[in-house]
């Protein structure tokens, strides 16, 4: 979201499995892209 490579996300966090970090990053994503909290509910 902000730009930062999958690469220094996985030096940052530890990750060492880019399958692994990259569910982790989709779970994330629901919470940024809530339809229920953009319709207000």
């Amino acid at each position: 979201m902000a730009g930062v490579s999958e690469r220094m996300i996985m030096l940052q966090t530890g990750h060492k499995n880019i399958a692994v970090l990259r569910r982790s990053i989709r779970a994330g994503s629901v919470f940024r892209e809530n339809t229920a909290a953009a319709v207000g509910v």
